[in-house]
């Protein structure tokens, strides 16, 4: 087989989790403050948090707590973790920042990757054996995963019933990079249908914000979900909710459902006997590059007996929103004489997987000339 390789320079046609160790880590909801009232009885809101160091070295953590509201005044602890200990912080916001009353969210920054998680609780709840505890496990999100501007995250299973008033739900929001943004909130129905409109939230730097589902949707119902998309600034978003048994106090923490979807994702184009590299760069919720093989055989063109091999590289000019996972572009380009033109369409999972298809246009190749439509499939590199 006669192969020739090509640089194709580029004229482009733009057509949620586990707890893991981390260096850079929130636990999104926290405070020592009081709650909703419910027949004569007040919760009290605690949290306590756990950083578990599996290194061989100290691990030398600094805790950033950052107040609900804008333009927060953040307070910062420094605390070491030894090899192997799990250190325990009861009552973190009191005992440890002294804080009362207070709510927001703690940031954990870390030298050797720890393990973060938590507890947020009701120390208040009476029950038949006395007055004891209700509360929910708190895992810790990494800064990476945070949305930014067109990306969105979904939260499920939410529920607030105004009429029995059995359940209530809080949403919150934390912006973890440092800049402004605004993030749309959409409520939806079980069946999807949308639930009043989508309720504008601006965030300054590093603001954490809670609203009662009911700001967001009237009569939302046992079922709802909220969609949380950046629309603007340069600002990263986490996520979370809480439904709370307004019987018992117990509350349900519902992380983030979504993830940012940036980075570099690894693909081919799954071709029956030679499969062939395809390399997207996704930067802002848009492919902003693409560095693709082109190999053309008898599997692609009957007739192509030599064979042509080229390699497709570069920026695209505009680059391609990613929306709702979805994205489509074509890339054309020529080299010694042949031209050749990929038409990409793909579909990014919340799961980190990519997959899709590419068709594979070769003109000016003499026998190796003509089309073919391969299966892409691959995902985002770690």
């Amino acid at each position: 087989m006669r192969m020739t390789l090509a640089l194709v320079m580029l004229t482009l046609a733009v057509g949620a989790g586990a707890a893991v160790p981390g260096t850079d880590v929130y636990l999104v909801s926290v405070g020592h403050t009081p709650g909703v009232c419910v027949s004569g009885v007040c919760a009290q809101w605690r949290t306590d948090a756990w950083v578990f160091n599996p290194s061989a070295q100290t691990a030398n953590v600094d805790i950033y707590f950052y107040p609900r509201g804008a333009n927060p005044v953040w307070t910062k602890v420094s605390v070491t973790v030894a090899a192997g200990e799990s250190r325990r912080f009861t009552d973190i916001i009191l005992t440890v920042f002294g804080q009362d009353p207070a709510a927001g969210s703690l940031r954990f920054i870390a030298d050797q990757a720890v393990l973060v998680t938590g507890r947020i609780y009701d120390a208040n709840v009476s029950t038949n054996k006395g007055f004891g505890t209700a509360g929910a496990f708190l895992t810790g999100q990494h800064v990476r995963t945070a949305v930014g501007v067109d990306e969105s995250a979904d939260l499920i299973g939410l529920a607030e019933d105004s009429l029995a008033f059995t359940y209530r739900t809080n949403v919150g929001l934390v912006e973890v990079a440092g800049f402004p943004c605004t993030v749309e909130a959409q409520v939806f129905s079980d069946l999807g249908m949308p639930l009043g409109n989508p309720v504008q939230i601006p965030l300054t730097a590093l603001e954490s914000r809670q609203f009662s589902l009911l700001e967001l949707a009237p009569f939302p119902g046992l079922n709802a979900r909220v969609r949380l998309r950046v629309v603007s600034g340069a600002g990263r978003v986490l996520s979370w909710a809480d439904v709370i048994d307004n019987r018992t106090g117990d509350p349900s923490n519902v992380e983030i459902g979504g993830a940012s979807i940036n980075g570099v994702w690894v693909a081919k184009l799954d071709k029956t006997t030679y499969d062939t590299p395809v390399t997207l760069t996704v930067e802002s919720a848009r492919v902003s590059a693409i560095d693709a093989t082109v190999l053309v055989t008898d599997e692609d063109v009957a007739t192509c007996s030599g064979g042509e091999l080229l390699r497709v590289a570069g920026s695209l000019p505009t680059p391609v929103l990613v929306e709702d996972g979805q994205f489509a572009f074509s890339v054309n380009g020529t080299a010694g004489g042949a031209a050749v033109t990929l038409q990409v369409t793909g579909r990014i999972t919340a799961d980190g997987r990519l997959s899709g298809s590419v068709i594979q246009t070769v003109t000016n190749a003499g026998a190796c000339s003509g089309a073919k439509t391969w299966p892409l499939v691959g995902a985002r590199r770690p």
